[in-house]
């Protein structure tokens, strides 16, 4: 058996005995406490953005990698578990939060999440910037078992592959929705590999 510490932050592994690590990351962040308020306001904008989408001044599309190869292990995603929770984690913290605490962006900024793996699947869309989002991405982190976590890869040899080209003909579906040309339009990419379906295909397609 293992043995299964959270200390300042950190969760650590270590082996039936507690004498020897094995492996460590950060502890799962909290969701931030929405009250009534905040969701109302949330639901506002959201509404008038569904109307006058002219009113939206950025756009940011976030492309996740969800195939099997994302759950394991990766040395080089210092202190994360896998590389679907750091992708995950690190968007919530470093592109939502960072942006709200610092006032740099506001509710007429509209973020959309696409996670892909042979198909790409859309989370949520023309999101309102706010503490909800940052929420709902924190959903989305592998909340998988350790056993699971180890066969995913091999699974995904079997029954999934990292398809590029179907999850970038999604994101330009999305950019067209609302646009504008005073709408800000940017688009995040995570994968941790090159795609499954990049063979035959020229770069002029």
């Amino acid at each position: 058996g293992r043995w299964k510490i959270d200390f300042d932050g950190i969760t650590f592994i270590t082996d039936h005995l507690k004498s020897r690590e094995v492996t460590a990351y950060p502890s799962p962040l909290q969701d931030v406490p929405i009250d009534r308020a905040t969701i109302e306001k949330q639901n506002r904008a959201r509404t008038l953005l569904q109307h006058k989408p002219e009113l939206a001044t950025s756009h940011t599309i976030l492309v996740i990698d969800n195939s099997g190869s994302m759950l394991a292990k990766k040395n080089d995603v210092h202190l994360y578990r896998d590389s679907q929770n750091a992708a995950f984690s690190m968007t919530a913290l470093e592109f939502i939060a960072e942006q709200l605490l610092s006032q740099t962006a506001v509710n007429s900024d509209l973020v959309s999440l696409v996670k892909f793996n042979s198909e790409p699947t859309v989370e949520f869309s023309r999101e309102p910037m706010g503490w909800t989002v940052y929420n709902q991405i924190l959903t989305h982190r592998n909340t998988e078992r350790f056993v699971d976590r180890q066969t995913a890869p091999y699974m995904d040899e079997i029954c999934g592959h990292s398809n590029f080209l179907p999850a970038l003909a999604k994101v330009g579906e999305l950019l067209k929705l609302g646009y504008h040309e005073e709408c800000a339009l940017s688009i995040f990419f995570f994968s941790d590999g090159r795609s499954s379906d990049h063979k035959g295909i020229s770069c002029d397609e």
